[in-house]
């Protein structure tokens, strides 16, 4: 494969990787902001860490496939070689990912707004019956 090969398909993968992310941030927009903020950047981390193929060091692929790869075809010694730096980079990422703070804005999304306090409720002053 050339370099304009490698760049382009990779260009394709990050698309494709993007696309899948932006999915899932629709998809968990709703539940709780530190188990939300683990599964996008589990998932992103997941998908776009890059590791160098066997056979040239050179030519890097992305890990997760790499490991699939390997496993497949070689067996579990050469699936832990994509697999453990892997694992490492996505404990980090989930390490990071919830510890850090949840903002007060995301705190308020989560509890439910009483629109009935703030607005006096509206009832007609009198009240006609239709008749037969």
């Amino acid at each position: 494969m050339t370099s304009s090969q490698i760049l382009m398909g990779w260009g394709v993968y990050l698309v494709g990787a993007m696309a899948c992310t932006l999915a899932l941030w629709l998809i968990t927009g709703s539940i709780n902001p530190r188990v939300r903020r683990l599964l996008r950047t589990g998932t992103f981390v997941l998908l776009v860490t890059p590791w160098s193929h066997s056979t040239d060091p050179n030519l890097l692929l992305p890990a997760l496939w790499a490991m699939i790869y390997d496993g497949l075809s070689a067996g579990f010694p050469e699936m832990a070689r994509a697999g453990l730096p892997l694992v490492i980079v996505t404990a980090a990422c989930s390490i990071i990912a919830t510890s850090l703070p949840v903002s007060g804005k995301e705190r308020k999304k989560q509890q439910p707004s009483n629109q009935s306090e703030q607005q006096p409720e509206r009832q007609p002053k009198e009240r006609h019956e239709p008749t037969v």
